[in-house]
């Protein structure tokens, strides 16, 4: 957070206070299973690693939850609730779950 307000001060803006220092860390802890998930998607992965990925990337993020103060302990829950709904149609299709199993990745 030192650093954080030094540089704040070297241009002249506003420091941050405890409290927003505190959502910043925790956003980023909530957000990190899911940004390293995208950036695997984004590359160029064969279908069957889709289903997978989802899997595991609600189990992570539902596990930083406890790590997570009030301001932020509703987050993993509306990420995986997010997947959930975009998601619906892969996690219950045959098809996705065929090509997990067939997947040589997995």
């Amino acid at each position: 957070m030192t650093e954080l307000n030094t540089l704040c001060i070297k241009l002249g803006v506003k420091c941050f206070k405890d409290k927003e220092y505190q959502f910043l860390d925790e956003y980023c802890t909530a957000m990190k299973p899911l940004t390293a998930a995208l950036d695997i998607l984004q590359g160029d992965c064969p279908y069957g690693t889709l289903l997978p990925k989802l899997e595991v990337l609600m189990q992570k993020t539902l596990a930083v939850k406890d790590a997570l103060s009030r301001m932020t302990a509703g987050l993993p829950n509306a990420i995986v609730q997010a997947i959930q709904t975009r998601f619906a149609s892969v996690l219950d299709d045959k098809d996705a779950l065929l090509a997990a199993a067939s997947c040589p990745k997995f």
